[in-house]
């Protein structure tokens, strides 16, 4: 996937997501870690989440530390799968913990951007931690407009 032109790399890119292809999870993988291009990296992130695979949680959960805030918020939405699929019992208990836990750390991170920290919203609430009604409830009345939408989508979710 590395070698083709970038809108022929999207689109393999987003096939394999698709497709939930899981023989793609180790190419993905290597694309996220030496990648050096924005938009494969962040389609990397949202198709290694439609596979679901458990290899695939690994990256995602790390990438929530990547230098590029939209790969972050990418990984934070991602995770927002296993969460669900978590929540509808479809994935062991470990794997969708590690997603929460992951996502938890992200929305504390002191210096996140809101964008990173709302997508870590939104993924949270199918998550069932006692905390949660206090998070929506600040993201509710927190100063940035695009912070309350995501409290809003967090509430329908939770």
């Amino acid at each position: 996937m590395r070698d083709l032109g970038e809108r022929l790399q999207l689109a393999a890119i987003e096939t394999a997501g698709l497709l939930r292809t899981p023989e793609a999870v180790g190419e993905l993988r290597r694309l996220l870690e030496s990648g050096p291009e924005k938009r494969p990296r962040r389609a990397a992130v949202l198709a290694l989440a439609r596979i679901a695979e458990p290899g695939s949680r690994a990256p995602l959960t790390g990438f929530l530390r990547d230098k590029d805030e939209e790969v972050r918020a990418a990984a934070a939405t991602s995770l927002g799968r296993f969460m669900l699929l978590g929540a509808l019992g479809e994935i062991g208990d470990e794997l969708a913990r590690v997603a929460e836990e992951a996502l938890h750390m992200a929305w504390y991170r002191a210096g996140e951007p809101v964008e990173v920290r709302r997508r870590a919203l939104e993924s949270l609430a199918y998550s069932s931690m006692p905390e949660l009604p206090t998070l929506i409830q600040n993201a509710y009345f927190d100063e940035d407009e695009l912070m309350r939408q995501s409290a809003l989508f967090a509430m329908g979710r939770s």
